[in-house]
């Protein structure tokens, strides 16, 4: 599995699945909160939007990536 949404088809293509709240998380013309959403973004393998809105909204998310009981 590639990290950031990001995967290699059978024909050797790479593409990029984008969901549509990251696109409105990281748009929202405030600096701070994109910033934020991007550094989480990065750490993801997959994406979370929960976790994603937490992080814009300022809030205290659980580390990205980490795996669950860890």
């Amino acid at each position: 599995m590639e990290q950031c949404g990001w995967l290699t088809d059978r024909w050797g293509l790479c593409w990029q699945i984008t969901p549509r709240q990251l696109g409105e998380l990281m748009n929202s013309g405030d600096g701070a909160r994109a910033r934020r959403v991007a550094e989480a973004m990065l750490k993801m393998v997959k994406f979370n939007i929960a976790e994603l809105e937490a992080v814009a909204a300022g809030k205290s998310a659980r580390i990205c990536g980490e795996l669950p009981g860890g």
